[in-house]
């Protein structure tokens, strides 16, 4: 029996879905932050919702959460494991640089109930353009100072997509979703409201 966090059958993917699974065509696409998570999901629920079920997670809502690890979601579906899962690749350094920018972006205003002390130290490495106590603060904490991105959160068995060869191969793991109709590959810096390559 399926546990769906969220079993939404609209055009609309939540703007903070990210990981995602498709059991009518056994894909799985786990979320890496600051690999085109949200632009990934957003795409392709867009496509698929009136032609197949599907689940998605939305922030950290138990038992997985939208930045589960393949451990994490195939402990809880263990039907997964005769599936493709997908994940993009993208190199640690340019991750964190990503990652950084963004928390530059923020305001106050921007999480309902303001920051937690631990996100206000993020907050300050970032606003200094210290990316070594930021990597330190935010990245060694939640994944571990010896480990990568992609060793966190995959395994031998996820297919690896290079996030400089998304544009190239985005066709092709749309149609392995169950994408019916082509889609346009167009980023959107949520940021400035733009298209854009990706923060």
């Amino acid at each position: 029996m399926w546990y769906a966090l969220i079993q939404q059958q609209s055009t609309e993917a939540p703007r903070n879905s990210n990981m995602l699974i498709i059991p009518n065509t056994k894909f799985v696409f786990v979320h890496i932050p600051r690999t085109a998570g949200n632009f990934i999901t957003r795409s392709i629920v867009s496509n698929i919702a009136f032609t197949h079920s599907f689940h998605c997670s939305m922030w950290n809502k138990a038992p997985i959460h939208r930045h589960s690890t393949i451990d994490e979601i195939r402990a809880v579906y263990p039907e997964i494991e005769s599936y493709d899962v997908f994940a993009v690749h993208r190199d640690y350094s340019e991750i964190i640089q990503s990652d950084m920018r963004l928390w530059q972006c923020c305001q106050d205003h921007q999480l309902p109930d303001g920051f937690t002390d631990q996100e206000k130290e993020w907050l300050s490495a970032a606003r200094l353009n210290d990316i070594v106590a930021f990597k330190k603060l935010r990245w060694d904490a939640w994944i571990g100072e010896d480990s990568t991105p992609w060793d966190f959160w995959c395994d031998n068995t996820v297919k690896k997509i290079p996030y400089e060869r998304l544009s190239s191969e985005w066709t092709s793991l749309c149609k392995r979703a169950g994408c019916e109709s082509e889609i346009v590959y167009e980023r959107i810096d949520w940021q400035k409201r733009r298209y854009s390559s990706g923060i």
